[in-house]
């Protein structure tokens, strides 16, 4: 019981001290953010947009290829997020890169969420704006489908700024997480014949499958991105770990093992 209770405050110690690391860390994480490109695309988005009002005011169906484009350049605004010139110099610090990534994420996250909900709401004005005042209720964006697509590419982008950090040394992530977005965004297209992900409307058939794909793809992109947010120490300690036991075993069934005819 004794040991139970230690376990226990050592571990609410733990907490309050990765408490007071992200407080500490706020004003200065503020800082190091790429607001403007974060802000540029967002105003890019919005560009697309009032340039498509045409498009999306002519009735019928909403076109959802603006929405897609808003995303996509939301997304490259949002490709710098991870960077951080300083990211060298506090790799010795006590707060872990998970900490520090994280409280980024926190940090912008919700602004492009706020940038993402001004897109969807300005794409239903322009498409209202078109339909008069007739009886008939205009169409309505399908609001959770483009959301779930723009979240797996906020989360590929991300992910891609990890890996590329990584690679490529901090404040470098940006850099190559964009063309990657675009990359993966042009494989898509080029695959939508065998593997669909961009369906022109909800009520087609293939619209429930392709984003069940899309939400495939999110959950792998979040696990790339937890992984290469571990500090390399820790990632290997816990690789090491997976792997002993099995070593373990090995060596003690090894040792078991009769030589030269001992039993």
């Amino acid at each position: 019981m004794t040991t139970m209770n230690e376990g226990m405050a050592m571990t609410s110690g733990a907490r309050g001290v990765r408490s007071k690391q992200a407080l500490l860390l706020v004003r200065p994480t503020i800082r190091t953010i790429r607001w403007a490109a974060l802000l540029g695309g967002a105003a890019a988005a919005q560009l697309v947009l009032w340039a498509a009002k045409g498009e999306l005011s002519k009735g019928g169906p909403i076109p959802l290829l603006p929405m897609r484009l808003a995303a996509v350049l939301l997304c490259l605004g949002a490709a710098f997020v991870l960077d951080d010139d300083a990211g060298a110099t506090v790799e010795a610090a006590v707060a872990s890169l998970m900490l520090r990534r994280g409280l980024r994420l926190a940090l912008t996250v919700p602004v492009v969420g706020i940038a993402w909900g001004a897109a969807l709401w300005a794409a239903s004005r322009l498409a209202a704006s078109g339909r008069g005042t007739g009886s008939v209720a205009p169409p309505s964006l399908p609001v959770a489908g483009l959301a779930i697509e723009a979240a797996a590419l906020l989360g590929v982008t991300l992910a891609a700024g990890a890996v590329a950090t990584r690679s490529l040394g901090h404040g470098k992530g940006g850099v190559a997480a964009g063309p990657t977005l675009l990359a993966f965004v042009m494989a898509v297209l080029s695959l939508g014949r065998y593997w669909p992900l961009f369906p022109a409307a909800s009520s087609e058939p293939g619209w429930a499958a392709a984003h069940a794909r899309w939400a495939l793809i999110l959950v792998a992109a979040t696990i790339v991105l937890a992984a290469f947010s571990l500090d390399p120490a820790r990632r290997w300690s816990i690789l090491r770990r997976r792997w002993r036991p099995q070593t373990h075993g090995r060596l003690v069934r090894a040792s078991r093992a009769p030589v030269a005819g001992k039993p």
